[in-house]
């Protein structure tokens, strides 16, 4: 047994180095279910067993499959470039409100798509708008960071972990909320106001309002916003009702393709090429045009 459980120790520590230091040639899922099959090809970790913790994760798979495909939905209809063109445009000159107003469309999206799209899909377009305003792109980058984490809890959706733990110990949306909402908002809060002050110098400074007034938003923009609310709202309902949420992400992820696809066109290998399948790492851009409100495109 003693042998038997080093064994297992150093698998887990090797597969969490190369998730750490992240080799250019073994991709993160590599790194994952390699480590995953070495316990059962050693013995470490008995076949059926393996089974079985596959068999009660099917809800989180099914999610993040349903999340992957919506985020990157809601990413090619321009949804997250409206909110940071948004936010630009609210700030109206000062970079206090420029990162409050990306800050809020953080804890939207965290809420709505999870962390994950905060953190892969917001932070670039951030990133994107602060450097071609001129601005100082780290305190955008950490705020889309750090309101991924901040605000993982506000639903259950929020975060794809509070499925995992939700799993083996169910809660009620109502349940939820009263045991979570107030240490999220918290959170949320005085993460904030720590961004605010430790990037203070770097605030500062103001910068030049974007010319000409914001423009009404693109069809397929607008739709998808529309969709990634119905979306929210269906989140909600089966929240409240204890439906498995990894069977409503895979219900509504298609049908928001679909709404997409038919009105700006189909486009299949784009997006499944846009699909965050390694989820701790974003997708890469060739050649990255800093634009503003557009970003690897």
């Amino acid at each position: 047994m003693p042998i038997t459980s080093a064994i297992g120790g150093a698998i887990f520590v090797g597969s969490l180095a190369l998730l750490l230091v992240r080799p250019r040639r073994v991709p993160d899922w590599a790194a994952a279910l390699g480590g995953g099959v070495l316990l059962v090809v050693v013995g470490v970790l008995p076949v059926g067993d393996a089974f079985q913790q596959l068999g009660t994760s099917w809800n989180v798979f099914l999610f993040f499959l349903g999340l992957g495909l919506s985020a990157a939905t809601a990413d090619r209809a321009g949804v997250f470039r409206a909110a940071a063109l948004a936010a630009a445009y609210l700030g109206r000159g000062s970079q206090h409100c420029l990162l409050v107003s990306l800050y809020t469309a953080g804890v939207v999206i965290t809420a709505v798509l999870s962390n994950d799209a905060t953190a892969l899909l917001l932070t670039p377009v951030a990133f994107a708008v602060a450097t071609r305003l001129g601005l100082d792109p780290r305190p955008y980058a950490f705020a889309c960071a750090l309101v991924a984490n901040a605000a993982s809890f506000l639903l259950p959706v929020s975060n794809p972990a509070n499925l995992l733990v939700l799993s083996s110990a169910p809660l009620p949306l109502g349940a939820f909320l009263v045991r979570l909402l107030l240490p999220s908002v918290l959170s949320i809060v005085f993460t904030l106001a720590g961004l605010l002050v430790i990037f203070r110098a770097e605030l500062a400074m103001p910068f030049a309002v974007p010319s000409g007034s914001l423009q009404r938003l693109e069809r397929r923009t607008a739709v998808g916003l529309v969709g990634t609310g119905a979306l929210a709202i269906l989140y909600l309902i089966a929240s409240a009702l204890n439906w498995p949420l990894g069977i409503v992400a895979v219900a509504g992820a298609p049908l928001l393709v679909t709404v997409d696809g038919l009105v700006a066109g189909w486009q299949p290998r784009a997006l499944l090429g846009e699909v965050p399948w390694t989820l701790g790492r974003a997708r890469r851009c060739p050649r990255r045009r800093y634009v503003l409100g557009s970003v690897c495109r």
